[in-house]
């Protein structure tokens, strides 16, 4: 079996954000005026839904509100899930969050409400100060990110703020860490972006110029798959290193379904792509059920007693690349091999520590 006794969830809660970060799966990335139009504008998780998982997963002890395309902030009730998740038995708690949203009383309740937690830490996603944090995170306050950030803080919330680092914005990091010192969040964690705005090496200027031409997305039928095997042949037959088997950790998308990892649910979003035209034939066509890992229609039990999570998964890592079952995914390979993560390693930050 992929994964049996998992520690953590990761949760996408909504399908709503108030940014339009260039690098997010939610933008679309022929023009960054707009998001996807595979996403739809309301959908969340219930209650209800959320309370049943948690409850069927009896090993999990840990939450992490790190979803592809949602800021967890923006779900209606989302601190009423933290004290869903209290009630559950959940021991920590990770949430990231780009702050720009609601008012500095809510956080406040939330800082409050994680206290109750054995651990908890809510990252703010922070690139720059006022004058370039807008430039990548779109649609953003800072302003108000730095009120709501103050208002956790004071509250007793243990903060850590989260930098990538651009071109337009590098020059800023050692004021950036500086200022978090001053503010009382308890870490600075800052990075190289991973997404295709470094590995294309685009300035603002470039992405100004991408926006201002305002391409539209078209739905096109699906590359030649064959051909697209082959453009990845040099990574089928590397080692599979899975990052979230590895961390115990399974994802959760706003539809309820549960995914082995965002990596491969990210590739929907992209409907016109070859990732998800393969995807969608190992992990859907070739079973001929387009719901069986939703959870608020089967039990985990059942779901992870799926042939695909049973046996298939696993065997896809020393198999080749194909669209039946236990074909080995693309988006795994490119992710997750062992000579992809030599160059491109997953969740690779540096840490500067606030000590009290």
């Amino acid at each position: 079996m992929y994964l049996p006794e998992p520690t953590r969830l990761q949760l996408e809660i909504s399908s709503m954000c108030n940014a339009l970060c260039f690098g997010c799966a939610r933008t679309n990335h022929l023009n960054f005026n707009g998001k996807m139009p595979t996403i739809p504008d309301k959908k969340i998780l219930q209650l209800d839904v959320i309370e049943k998982f948690l409850n069927e997963f009896e090993t999990v002890t840990d939450l992490d509100f790190c979803g592809t395309v949602d800021d967890p902030f923006m779900h209606p009730q989302f601190n009423d899930i933290l004290r869903l998740a209290l009630k559950c038995g959940i021991k920590k708690v990770w949430i990231h969050t780009n702050g720009s949203i609601r008012n500095p009383s809510y956080w406040a309740e939330t800082a409050e409400i994680l206290q109750q937690f054995d651990r908890h830490q809510l990252k703010f996603s922070i690139d720059g100060l006022q004058d370039t944090n807008h430039l990548y995170r779109q649609r953003t306050n800072f302003d108000r990110i730095m009120q709501n950030a103050e208002s956790f803080i004071q509250a007793g919330g243990d903060a850590g703020w989260q930098y990538l680092v651009f071109p337009w914005n590098k020059h800023q990091v050692e004021e950036a860490s500086e200022k978090s010192k001053q503010m009382g969040f308890k870490n600075f964690i800052h990075r190289l972006d991973r997404s295709m705005i470094s590995e294309n090496n685009w300035e603002i200027e470039d992405i100004r110029r991408i926006q201002a031409e305002d391409k539209q997305y078209n739905n096109s039928s699906p590359d030649d798959l064959d051909k697209f095997f082959i453009s990845k042949k040099s990574v089928e037959n590397d080692p599979i290193d899975c990052f979230f088997q590895r961390q115990k950790m399974y994802f959760i998308d706003f539809n309820a379904r549960l995914w082995p990892c965002c990596f491969i649910r990210n590739t929907e979003f992209g409907g016109h792509n070859t990732h998800w035209h393969q995807v969608s034939k190992t992990m859907y066509s070739e079973y001929s059920s387009p719901d069986w890992n939703r959870l608020d229609l089967h039990s985990v039990d059942e779901i992870l007693n799926h042939p695909f999570y049973k046996k298939d998964l696993v065997g896809s890592f020393d198999s080749e690349y194909g669209t039946s079952c236990g074909s080995k995914m693309v988006k795994c390979a490119s992710t997750c091999s062992k000579k992809v993560q030599e160059t491109k390693p997953i969740a690779k930050f540096k840490i500067e520590e606030h000590n009290d």
